[in-house]
């Protein structure tokens, strides 16, 4: 499993379903089971967009009236990064990439994604499925880029989501790993 810290409200947007593009700078090959965690702060540019029409229109109905409100430091959600493209150009009905050579369309997911990343030429677009929002915030520390979460807070996660071992494998975990079957049968010693 790796992780992947941001500023709030975006790791919030992905926790609560209403942000399953997430947009980076970068791109990357990995495949498979994303951490989402809230980093321990958030620059003033990240409060900015509270009062921005989509932000201000799903937070507060889904019970973050105020910055007060948003837990920081810790995982908030469990995500499959299913695909990553490089955006060629973007607007309102979505935005376009290439391959093979072609350009092709991709709609945006929710009403308001367009909002929520930045799709400038280049940047990359994160395409989230399965997303399983923690039932508390699980403390944990975070990284830059992506980052290999450490075994105990992946037992953690996995026990909060009541995850059966199948499940596990299914959803994005290496079956070939000889650790996720002693990862899950330590599953019981978490308090």
């Amino acid at each position: 499993m790796k992780g992947l810290s941001l500023w709030q409200p975006w790791a919030t947007l992905i926790a609560i379903g209403e942000k399953r593009i997430e947009t980076r700078s970068w791109g990357t090959a990995y495949r498979g089971e994303l951490l989402i965690c809230a980093t321990a702060s958030t620059p003033a540019e990240g409060w900015s967009v509270l009062g921005d029409p989509g932000f201000f229109k799903v937070l507060p109905k889904a019970g973050y009236p105020n910055r007060i409100s948003f837990p920081q430091g810790g995982a908030l959600a469990l995500a499959y990064l299913a695909d990553v493209r490089q955006i060629a150009s973007a607007g309102q009905w979505g935005y376009s990439y290439r391959r093979n050579g072609d350009k092709v369309h991709q709609p945006w997911e929710t009403l308001f994604d367009y909002e929520f990343g930045n799709y400038g030429e280049g940047r990359y677009a994160w395409h989230l499925a399965d997303i399983r929002p923690l039932p508390n915030p699980y403390k944990c520390r975070g990284g830059q880029g992506l980052w290999m979460v450490p075994q105990e807070t992946q037992r953690a996660v996995y026990q909060a989501l009541n995850m059966t071992a199948e499940e596990i494998e299914v959803f994005g975990a290496d079956p070939d790993k000889p650790a996720i079957g002693s990862l899950f049968e330590s599953m019981e010693a978490i308090p």
